[in-house]
């Protein structure tokens, strides 16, 4: 895992790490939590939403809650009087990306938000500035990944690579050197990273680190599959366990604290089923990886249902990364601007997504979980085809699927190249409607057959009895 940012706290020495846990969120406090919650959606690009009983504010790649600021601490302890921000805690600030950082600090700037920081070069490597909400969160703005997404926690203690190795252990993660800077240290969690350095590098108060509960900051989240088993784990190395394994509203979650005083929360995601991957051919998938060895491999097998939520806000879709029955779909729950889109049967025997649209390495994917399900960005801004016959799409997405050899596969012949099927399987053709010029043909591949499709890539949706949908051009071997 390669990417830019850093890490935390004094370092404990942990049993071997069980699984790497995900970047969950950033748990704030505010004095009216839904003008917090539209603030962050005005300032950078959000949607300000409702998560049960908090004011939300949902990114593509994280999601921000906030406490009111009175509001007891997790522990029970009282709200001490006084809100105060994020400097002298052992998290010193947040970070939002920006394609042009003047042009975002210019922007922020205009529109009333306190400027800490102006637009500074970074010789040879970024430029980036500070800002501050209006609850005291210092808040960085980067262009070392130009899009605009949330980025990253940043921690300062007086040792960071000890600090580094803590969140490590802890979490998982491959410790690296953003850009190369040696006195930054980084460990990427999808597209959040944690960055470490010292407490000189960004200013930040010397002495002992005051604690972020009861800070605009309070705490920070990770989630874990089986959060049972990682407690016992973190109990064994002596990590300071705030709050047990408890269940919230149905979700087991626990609390931890760092050496320096930052409140972790722990989510409990769980896993798609192992058996799932049983199904996976061996071959087909030493094929995939060989082509793309980072590639998010979805478990499953020709004829399995996989589900799709939408937000049409950003004009985006997201697919459960396991198998479901529709009992299951009926069942599931979504929270705004997120809608049920629908359930698809398997056409290939594996498939697997590179990236999520928008992100710029394989292996990195937006997340978002509902229940027991977890979700990942696949389709990004969809632009309507003509009327008339199946519906057609062009989509950002990153997809590889794959096909055993010596099974037929369905094919699209159009005047615009071949497309193959992913979705649903031809009993009821006789009922759909093809694109002019367009006839079905098949293609039964000698070998195991991987096919790259290309990006953006055009998708034909329509519906012959059940959802079918043909996606390409692809190049026939």
């Amino acid at each position: 895992m390669k990417q830019v940012l850093v890490a935390l706290i004094f370092a404990i020495t942990l049993p071997t790490f069980a699984e790497q846990a995900r970047y969950h969120h950033v748990h704030l406090r505010a004095t009216d939590t839904a003008e917090a919650a539209n603030w962050y959606a005005d300032h950078f690009d959000g949607k300000a939403s409702h998560l049960g009983i908090y004011d939300v504010t949902r990114f593509s790649n994280v999601v921000f809650i906030f406490f009111p600021e009175d509001a007891a601490g997790v522990d029970g302890s009282e709200f001490p009087g006084e809100l105060k921000g994020t400097s002298g805690t052992g998290l010193d600030h947040i970070g939002f990306n920006a394609v042009d950082t003047k042009a975002k600090m210019a922007e922020l700037e205009k529109a009333g938000v306190e400027v800490t920081r102006p637009a500074t070069v970074f010789p040879g490597k970024f430029t980036f500035g500070f800002v501050k909400d209006p609850w005291g969160t210092l808040i960085e703005i980067t262009d070392t990944v130009k899009n605009n997404e949330f980025n990253h926690v940043h921690v300062v203690s007086d040792d960071p690579e000890k600090t580094v190795n803590w969140y490590a252990d802890v979490f998982g993660g491959e410790v690296g050197h953003p850009a190369n800077i040696p006195f930054i240290y980084a460990i990427p969690y999808g597209s959040v990273s944690l960055i470490a350095t010292a407490k000189s590098v960004t200013g930040a108060p010397t002495g002992p680190s005051s604690r972020t509960m009861h800070r605009s900051v309070d705490h920070l989240g990770w989630s874990f599959s089986d959060l049972p088993k990682e407690m016992e784990r973190l109990k064994k190395a002596g990590v300071n366990i705030i709050l047990d394994t408890f269940d919230f509203r149905g979700t087991n979650i626990a609390f931890i604290e760092s050496p320096e005083g930052v409140l972790i929360e722990l989510v409990e995601i769980p896993a798609p089923k192992a058996e799932a991957n049983a199904d996976i051919d061996p071959v087909l998938l030493a094929a995939l990886q060989k082509i793309a060895p980072n590639a998010v491999v979805i478990p499953g097998d020709a004829g399995d249902g996989f589900m799709e939520i939408m937000n049409p806000q950003e004009m985006s879709a997201w697919m459960c990364i396991r198998a479901v029955t529709e009992k299951d779909f009926e069942a599931l729950s979504v929270k705004p601007p997120y809608t049920k889109s629908g359930i698809g049967f398997a056409s290939m025997d594996i498939a697997a997504f590179r990236r999520s649209p928008g992100l710029e390495k394989d292996g990195q994917v937006r997340t978002e979980d509902f229940g027991p399900y977890h979700f990942i960005n696949v389709i990004g801004f969809p632009k309507p085809g003509k009327n008339g016959g199946p519906m057609m799409a062009t989509v950002d997405k990153h997809q590889i699927v794959g096909f055993k050899a010596g099974r037929q596969v369905a094919l699209m012949e159009t005047p615009d190249g071949v497309f193959v099927e992913l979705i649903g399987s031809p009993e009821n053709d006789s009922e759909l409607t093809l694109p002019d010029g367009a006839e079905f043909i098949t293609y039964i591949p000698e070998q195991p057959w991987i096919v790259q499709l290309p990006h953006p890539v055009k998708a034909y949706f329509g519906r012959g009895g059940a959802m079918r949908s043909f996606q390409g051009p692809i190049v026939l071997p």
